[in-house]
């Protein structure tokens, strides 16, 4: 039988620590989703048209190839 100070800090300690390695869970998938942007390099202002142009083609290729 604990006493019952002692069982609420324990209970508090615990609480804690469940947050903090839940927060530090969702800080490494974050970082690690945010990363591979990272790697890529800058683009120019009018690349995004052709990087969505180029999405859209690798997407049809590859339901054709799924067929």
């Amino acid at each position: 039988d604990l006493d019952p100070l002692l069982a609420k800090y324990l209970r508090i300690g615990g609480l804690a620590l469940a947050v903090v390695l839940f927060t530090l869970g969702i800080l490494l998938i974050l970082s690690r989703r945010c990363q591979c942007g990272a790697k890529q390099k800058p683009r120019a202002p009018g690349d995004e048209e052709a990087q969505e142009e180029n999405l859209i083609v690798s997407k049809g290729k590859m339901s054709v190839a799924a067929l």
